[in-house]
């Protein structure tokens, strides 16, 4: 957990060095002028204010599904760390696995392994 701990700690220091990595265009770049199009309402400065413009996180359909479903991910992969242990420690009477604790280790080993 310290390894980690410094490891992210260094991650969080480093990104205030880290360049901005924004598509800056001109207008000798554009390609056609669809484009033009495409990028002019996202120009318009009542569009920001009142949030309904192409700033607006929550009409990006395809973000908003993306961050779903990785929290149902995390939130799967969260429950199987925290609960399994308990789960195969417990006892055959209570539902459990009756692993010993080396056995719980062994197989969370060979799942971090694979993970």
């Amino acid at each position: 957990c310290l390894c980690i701990s410094l490891l992210a700690i260094a991650a969080v220091i480093a990104c205030f060095w880290l360049p901005e990595t924004l598509h800056k265009h001109t207008e000798d770049t554009m390609l056609n002028s669809s484009t033009e199009a495409v990028e002019e309402p996202c120009s318009d400065l009542n569009a920001e204010q009142s949030g309904s413009g192409c700033l607006s996180l929550f009409t990006n359909w395809p973000l908003m599904s993306t961050i779903t479903v990785y929290c149902i991910f995390s939130l799967q992969d969260m429950a199987y760390a925290e609960v399994f242990s308990l789960w195969a420690v417990s006892d055959r009477k209570y539902g459990g696995l009756s692993f010993s604790s080396q056995d719980v280790g062994s197989v969370l080993s060979i799942s971090g392994s694979i993970h």
